[in-house]
């Protein structure tokens, strides 16, 4: 109960939240249990299709993007001297990261309210999806102001590199992938092949 107290909390931008998850090695792995179960049932899903190797780029693409901010969040918390406080960051963040498919449940309300209103479904769509997005920024920056007790300048430094890292790690391989079945990309984007 008090992991999910906490998420309650957090997502209310009450960063006391961040006291009721554990700072321990066994409180981070048991919180990547989800996620990669998540990912573990979608890749699955998609190997037992017809196409199975979109499946296992999926699972590993889902695999990289889930484990990438913790690498991430660590060396930045390392190099800032918050280290010590990393785990129990890491831990919440993961948490809140299960409970995200909830957030969105706002988000479809509010697509549904502007489409009644005239606005037309894509534009109210996009304007959904930027709220979501502006929220989950938001919610990030609340964690690592708690969870690594940083200013606000520097939890939204803290964000932003690892947001940016992340898309860099996650969007690399595809890149790559498209620049070798198609060496006129790489050619394009000023890589000798």
């Amino acid at each position: 109960m008090s992991i999910i107290r906490g998420i309650a909390r957090l997502a209310r931008g009450r960063g006391d939240g961040i006291a009721e998850f554990p700072a321990t090695v066994d409180g981070f792995l048991v919180s990547l249990t989800p996620l990669l179960g998540f990912a573990l049932v979608g890749g699955a899903a998609a190997v037992a299709g017809q196409d199975a190797m979109a499946g296992l780029t999926w699972l590993l693409f889902s695999v990289v993007g889930l484990l990438t901010p913790a690498v991430l969040s660590h060396a930045v918390a390392r190099r800032w001297g918050r280290e010590e406080d990393w785990l129990r960051y890491a831990t919440a963040y993961n948490w809140v990261q299960c409970a995200l498919p909830l957030a969105g449940i706002p988000m479809l309300l509010a697509i549904s309210v502007m489409a009644g209103v005239g606005l037309p479904a894509d534009v109210a769509a996009e304007l959904g999806l930027f709220g979501l997005f502006g929220y989950l920024m938001w919610l990030s920056w609340v964690i690592a102001r708690a969870g690594l007790d940083l200013s606000r300048g520097r939890a939204a430094r803290f964000v932003l590199i690892v947001t940016l890292g992340t898309y860099a790690v996650a969007l690399l391989p595809g890149w790559v992938s498209q620049a070798v079945s198609d060496p006129t990309v790489a050619t394009e984007q000023g890589v000798k092949s």
